[in-house]
């Protein structure tokens, strides 16, 4: 079995004055990250490595959510910067020495994956809002295997 957390970053400040990359998160994004790793620390203890997009906003976010997890390696990984991407094309591509992982990114490309593997028809599509955080779980063992067909959700936070 295979185990994959999708974590859409914290609500950030807004980029008149910063190039999109440099945005920071908010005080109620910070407030909001921090609580949902303290309700969260025990349902994500095991995550291996967390692929994080280069932009501050991720890489803040993975931060506070993951302090609790000294285990969990953060990598930066360029390619979850876009904003149009099927992030399900880069899980299948994840090494199989890992079995818990989590990717931190932006919409568009979140909330696609997300409504990809949960299946939803176009006229009930799921936003994934700021500091969403949702576990998945795919009954294979190998990471080019997993599928929206053969894929669950464990468990979300959207609020």
């Amino acid at each position: 079995m295979k185990r994959f957390i999708l974590v859409r970053h914290a609500k950030t400040e807004e980029g008149l004055h910063k190039k999109d990359k440099e945005r920071n998160l908010v005080e109620k994004g910070i407030r909001k990250i921090h609580a949902y790793a303290n309700i969260l620390k025990n349902k994500i203890a095991d995550v291996e490595v967390a692929f994080v997009s280069p932009a501050n906003r991720t890489r803040q976010t993975a931060d506070i959510l993951f302090a609790h997890n000294p285990k969990t390696q953060i990598c930066i990984e360029e390619s979850l910067y876009a904003f149009d991407s099927n992030y399900l094309n880069f899980i299948q591509n994840v090494s199989s020495k890992w079995n818990f992982i989590a990717l931190v990114g932006h919409n568009y490309s979140l909330e696609y994956t997300l409504n990809l593997l949960l299946q939803t028809p176009p006229t009930k599509r799921i936003p994934a809002k700021t500091s969403c955080v949702a576990c998945f779980y795919s009954t294979v063992e190998d990471w080019q295997m997993v599928l929206p067909q053969n894929t669950y959700l464990e468990w979300i936070l959207n609020g």
